[in-house]
């Protein structure tokens, strides 16, 4: 460690020497006007065109600028080995003598910046003044140019922590606090006084009938009341799954109530289900029989375990099978501190049971009534199960190698350093005689880890319901690693190596659609009875504010569109509106009170908890670009939109808001379904709206200088890219999820237990599709990458796109921008019918996202 620091230290020094030479030899030769020659990459200036044309001695100074680039390149693979190879338990390894990030020259310079309009137009080097306004009712732009590189870059050599707090105050007074009219069930005592998690895996246990699944993956269990009260375990193997019969498949399932094995105890009638510890990835359940708490079992919930384990407290062991028990035998154990189980069922699958009594005792089962029962009576000590995967000879010993060993927790770290963030998974264990953890990782999982984490790979694996298959990996942590998160993404149109350009045509179709959308009535668009139609009409007029300000650089309009979104927007801030935003007493969180009176399914089930970071996000996105062209504004308003944000994905659990609500760090991706008891777990129906509000929470970051938010959202973005190209977004290479299913080129839902290609609002084709696309931003071409969106269009969207006469086909056409963005210009820019565009799209910002890049397909 001393070494590589020393190392590092030294090439940093190095490094910023031969720079800092170079960057002085440019300063010294005669002045020259910096043409679109000149450009930055990664904070690097490049300046070898302009050498080589202008100077009679360019090799030496050419030379010294690439010989430092190549030093720093030789230390990013230097520090990306370090990275790959040291100690993926330690949670800071990462960070160099850094305790925090500080926070200083993390605004914007709103003075100087920068547009490249194509070359048959006029460059433009403007300087802007600074005129804020000092009312409160006026908007001024103080941004008038997009930068070169308006992202902000934490110091390339340190790592920041980005699970640290935002803030840690009460929610606004703003939000009136309110009790929600539905009460979770087995939360008792203090766990009942903490933010509850309403969107994660484990909430059929306290929702409804409580009697739905909780899908830990691989493994299912179901809490089943009445005679024999207990826990069931269930696995679904691959050629048990259910498929449509359309081609391709319109969905795909696991069935539900195949009860492999059932935890119970003799004295388990009528018992009673309490809940604690409800964290992100982890949930204790512990059933009692009825008016008694010192008989117990406690199961420790952990996503991905390999083994169900059972904490019995003074009870006497009965399973119960709905498959049913076939053949039982009893293993010979050295010295007999544990005993273990071959249970053979019915179907033919093969489980292990072990049995660790807390004691040294005897322990035996026999079949009984078509159950398992002890007859050793009341046993005190851990009891775990685990399927052996169908023809894997090896799998059972390395099974029995790590058996007694169980998580009780994860514990999420993360840090990001530039382009590089790490995440980890360090569980909370308890060893049995000092056996390693053995633990089930998804696809995305294992795509990222670091080479130590690679090199615990075992050969035992079992399918999960909906996300291919597991594999086991032994170990105390997990370390995984992103290399590309978006960086360089920000406000303007992306693509991978190339600048935005505008033709002189273009921008004339641009301002004559600014100018008519700026004429139109704000209010008028906006429905204030639903965050979500509201929250994509501002983030459509925000758009629209930024192409006139930044693009079009027309003030006097400028001035109109932020006075206008200004006078609409606020009465949300001010919560002016009939149905209010109110702090939920109960669950923890930020809610409309509309479904309080009006029941729970208006505005999509907002009121409990459903696709908050769907209509937040919408908000968010649209308070960050306002706030990128006026600073004053976004100083003004940030603390209603933090508490949003906090609602959605608080870094940290504290006294107000669970951490990232939405968010599943073992999945990749966020749930939208809130306090809802489903059969099929969870589920998402946009996969676009998920990335769209971390993307706006890396954009209010930017104005707001924060460098852990950015940092943050950078590393979501990154994990959500790999885990939706895993689960969610098909291409033909995909070897995750069923063959027959990829043709469908997106997931539709994904549900915890099936996926359904369809919409909750429409089976069209071009619904289905779109609800993954839209809005189109910045960050759609970092997710949505060109090979997809081409395949997607030449295979799935081509033959329908004609048919198609409302605002999915501005969508669609909108998205094939990013890989055909000059047929998706020439859409928009002849004789086009606004009939295409839906209430949350602008023409003008179609045409920016679209011409960006038209003229530079070929390049």
């Amino acid at each position: 460690m001393e070494l590589y620091l020393l190392t590092q230290h030294t090439w940093i020094h190095l490094y910023t020497a031969i720079t800092l030479i170079s960057i002085s030899y440019i300063w010294a030769l005669p002045v020259i006007n910096l043409n679109n020659d000149t450009y930055f990459t990664n904070n690097t200036l490049y300046t070898q065109d302009i050498i080589a044309t202008h100077y009679k001695t360019p090799y030496t100074l050419a030379l010294l600028v690439l010989i430092a680039d190549l030093l720093k390149k030789i230390f990013d693979i230097i520090d990306t080995t370090y990275i790959s190879n040291s100690n993926s338990c330690n949670p800071t390894f990462y960070k160099p003598n850094v305790t925090k990030e500080t926070q200083t020259n993390n605004t914007f310079d709103h003075r100087k910046s920068t547009i490249t309009l194509k070359a048959n137009s006029t460059a433009v080097n403007t300087t802007t003044k600074n005129t804020l306004h000092g009312e409160k009712t006026t908007l001024t732009a103080t941004k008038t140019m997009p930068d070169e590189h308006s992202t902000i870059y934490p110091h390339i050599y340190k790592s920041i922590n980005v699970l640290e707090p935002i803030v840690t105050r009460p929610p606004l007074s703003t939000f009136m606090n309110a009790t929600h009219p539905l009460q979770p069930k087995s939360i008792y005592g203090k766990d009942l006084t903490k933010p509850i998690h309403t969107n994660k895996f484990y909430s059929n246990f306290f929702l409804g009938t409580q009697a739905f699944p909780t899908y830990l993956d691989p493994y299912v269990v179901t809490w089943i009341s009445g005679i024999y009260s207990g826990l069931t375990v269930s696995h679904t193997d691959d050629n048990q799954k259910v498929f449509s019969s359309d081609n391709p498949p319109s969905y795909f399932l696991s069935p539900l109530g195949i009860y492999s094995v059932v935890f119970s105890a003799q004295e388990l009638n009528d018992g009673t289900l309490t809940l604690t510890s409800l964290d992100q990835m982890s949930v204790n359940a512990i059933i009692t029989p009825k008016n008694c708490t010192e008989k117990k079992i406690e199961f420790p919930l952990v996503r991905g375990e390999a083994y169900i384990t059972a904490i019995y407290s003074d009870l006497t062991p009965v399973f119960t099978s709905v498959v049913g028990f076939k053949h039982i035998e009893k293993a010979d154990i050295k010295n007999h501190e544990y005993f273990k189980f071959i249970l053979t069922l019915y179907d033919g699958k093969r489980w292990l049971l072990y049995a660790f009594p807390k004691t040294k005792t005897s322990f035996n089962l026999k079949i009984q009534d078509n159950m398992l029962k002890a007859t050793t009576g009341i046993f005190s000590g851990t009891i775990q199960v685990a399927k052996v995967p169908i023809n894997n000879f090896d799998a059972e010993n390395i099974l029995d190698a790590s058996a007694g060993t169980y998580p009780r927790k994860v514990i999420l770290s993360a840090f990001v350093n530039g382009k590089t963030g790490n995440y980890k998974y360090t569980f909370d264990i308890f060893k049995y005689k000092n056996r390693t953890l053995l633990h089930y990782a998804m696809h995305h999982h294992i795509s990222s880890f670091d080479n130590i984490t690679a090199s615990k790979k075992t050969c035992v694996s079992l399918p999960s319901t909906t996300n291919g298959l597991m594999v086991a990996y032994t170990g105390d942590c997990w370390n995984m690693i992103e290399k590309d998160l978006p960086t360089d993404i920000d406000f303007f149109p992306y693509s991978f190596g190339k600048k935005p350009e505008y033709s002189d045509e273009a921008l004339k179709a641009i301002e004559e659609a600014a100018k008519y959308e700026v004429s139109q009535n704000f209010d008028s668009q906006i429905d204030k009875n639903t965050i979500y139609f509201s929250g994509k009409v501002f983030s459509k007029l925000a758009l629209l504010c930024l192409v006139i300000n930044n693009i079009l650089k027309n003030e006097t309009l400028s001035q109109e569109c932020l006075e206008k979104f200004n006078k609409s927007y606020m009465p949300f801030v001010k919560n002016m509106n009939e149905y209010k935003l109110v702090y939920d007493t109960t669950w923890k969180g930020i809610v409309t009170n509309q479904g309080f009176t009006k029941g729970p399914y208006v505005d999509f089930g907002a009121s409990y908890y459903n696709d908050h970071h769907f209509h937040y996000g919408y908000m968010v996105f649209a308070a960050a670009v306002i706030g990128y062209i006026n600073s004053s504004w976004i100083k003004e308003n940030k603390d209603w939109i933090i508490d949003l944000i906090r609602d959605v994905a608080n870094p940290v659990s504290d006294s107000y808001f669970p951490a990232f609500r939405s968010f599943d760090w073992f999945t990749g991706h966020s749930w939208a379904k809130g306090i809802f008891e489903s059969p099929d777990g969870k589920d998402e129906e946009s996969s676009s709206e998920d990335y769209n509000f971390y993307f706006a929470m890396k954009l209010f970051g930017m104005v707001t200088g924060d460098n852990a938010m950015i940092s943050r959202a950078n590393l979501m973005l990154a994990i959500l890219k790999r885990s939706l190209h895993s689960y969610f977004l098909y291409e033909s290479t995909n070897t995750i999820m069923p063959k027959v299913f990829l043709p469908n080129f997106v997931a539709g839902i994904k549900f915890m237990n099936k996926i359904h290609h369809t919409t909750y609002f429409s089976p069209r084709t071009e619904c289905i599709q779109g609800i993954h696309m839209l809005p189109l931003t910045p960050i759609s071409a970092y997710i949505r990458t060109k090979s997809f969106v081409q395949s997607e269009w030449d295979n799935k969207l081509t033959s329908i796109i004609d048919t198609i006469n409302d605002g999915w086909k501005g969508i669609l056409y909108a998205n094939l921008a990013i890989s055909d963005p000059e047929k998706s210009y020439t859409f928009f820019s002849s004789n086009f019918d606004r009939k295409y565009l839906d209430n949350g799209s602008s023409l003008a910002w179609y045409l920016v996202y679209s011409s960006a890049f038209a003229n530079s397909t070929k390049s």
